[in-house]
């Protein structure tokens, strides 16, 4: 048997073990519907639930100082050569 923490942590991809305990302590793991702590064994049987969130991600997108060949533009259009 191992605990519900090591389990999930194979199994969800970029959830580490300090993210599921978090969940732990938050009640969004459940097994078997009843919410457990990190340190619950899982059993053979035993179906885990987990809710948790996507870690937020800063999204900054950096605009490149790049020479275009611009061929044609107007209001609505614009040809680029590459």
């Amino acid at each position: 048997m191992v605990r519900v923490d090591k389990f999930l942590a194979n199994r969800i991809d970029n959830a580490s073990r300090s993210r599921i305990q978090a969940a732990a302590d938050a009640g969004s793991i459940l097994v078997n519907d009843i919410p457990v702590k990190s340190n619950y064994k899982v059993k053979p049987g035993d179906v885990v639930v987990v809710a948790m969130d996507y870690p937020k991600r800063e999204l900054q997108i950096i605009p490149e100082d790049i020479p275009l060949d611009i061929v044609y533009e107007d209001d609505d259009l614009m040809v680029i050569n590459k």
